[in-house]
């Protein structure tokens, strides 16, 4: 009577994947009614695997997003008690989630829209007040360089939160261009000081970078390795409660590790599990005057994860956090070129 009833659809499967049981809402999703006569296998049902699930029910047992009829099902399957000759078999439930797919492409093509239209009228302000800076208009007073200095700051900062905003809107779209090519690790960190000056002085924290001799080069974006390198040195600055900030680079194997070290209040267990989900700002972490959207991690994450890098972080309340990259090394590139070679 409880599978009759509930909205889900629900799916029991044998041992060989074979269909045994289908309840009402899921013959509806599937409009698939004539089981009970055949032997459907799950292979020969209506599911089309969503491109961005990576890898098929059977490969990875757990969730996975299907389209059946133009309705986007989130699919999980759980294995059966198991006997003595193996497993019994497996439980499948279809959630329509299509409605949630839906809201979340809107308000991701909202943030791209707004964000797009932002960026030309800041274009333009960023351009004039360039310019007054360079003294077009005049000479400037004391008073007045320093009113234009903390202008163009500003706007150099919500260019690059409205960058991050679009970075978001290509990633969760899907249509975020790498370009991933050998680049040197070295240039891609003075970058990004150079970008986080302004957040070192007037946070009054000292950036100390020790950097391996004859580091390789990694094989990343740089431009996109370098906006997650902000976000964790940012993170770093913010909440490391005024202490110095430590930055090392060095080799494991053949590929490349970036540890950013903080001395600030830490992040607790629970608060770490949580970390690199979206608008997810530890409570223990993270002081009242800090700012932002806590979008920072999330942003760095799929980025690494997208060029192949990854990202980790050990930390303790009290003892600070060491947030470590894992950049895969350029001699990846020459290794595969020469098995594809031989």
């Amino acid at each position: 009577v409880i599978l009759q009833s509930i909205a889900d659809g629900v799916i029991v499967c044998d041992a060989e994947r074979i269909v045994t049981l289908m309840n009402p809402a899921a013959e509806a999703l599937l409009d698939l009614h004539d089981w009970p006569t055949r032997r459907y296998s799950f292979a020969q049902l209506p599911l089309t695997l969503l491109p961005e699930s990576g890898a098929s029910l059977a490969a990875r047992p757990h969730q996975e997003r299907y389209e059946a009829h133009g309705r986007i099902l989130r699919v999980t399957s759980t294995s059966l008690a198991t006997t003595g000759e193996g497993r019994a078999g497996e439980v499948i439930v279809l959630h329509d989630i299509s409605d949630e797919v839906a809201l979340d492409q809107a308000k991701t093509n909202l943030i791209a829209m707004i964000s797009h239209e932002l960026r030309t009228p800041l274009t333009a302000i960023h351009g004039s007040v360039d310019l007054l800076r360079a003294g077009i208009g005049g000479q400037l007073s004391t008073v007045q360089a320093q009113l234009v200095s903390t202008a163009l700051r500003q706007t150099r900062a919500m260019t690059g939160l409205i960058d991050k905003a679009i970075i978001v809107a290509n990633v969760e779209t899907n249509t975020l261009a790498l370009d991933i090519q050998p680049t040197k690790l070295g240039t891609v960190l003075d970058n990004t000081v150079r970008t986080l000056q302004a957040a070192v002085e007037s946070n009054n924290v000292e950036l100390q970078i020790e950097l391996s001799p004859d580091l390789p080069a990694v094989l990343v974006d740089g431009r996109m390795l370098q906006i997650a390198l902000e976000e964790v040195i940012d993170n770093a600055i913010k909440y490391g409660g005024g202490a110095p900030v430590a930055i090392s680079a060095y080799t494991v194997d053949d590929d490349v590790v970036v540890a950013i070290r903080d001395r600030g209040p830490g992040i607790s267990a629970e608060d770490q599990q949580h970390l690199f989900s979206g608008l997810s700002r530890g409570a223990d972490t993270l002081n009242a005057a800090a700012r932002g959207l806590g979008l920072g991690l999330v942003i760095t994450r799929e980025l690494l994860e997208r060029q192949g890098c990854a990202i980790s972080v050990q930390s303790e309340l009290g003892e600070g956090s060491v947030f470590s990259l894992l950049l895969p090394g350029a001699s990846r590139e020459v290794a595969a070129t020469a098995v594809i070679a031989s």
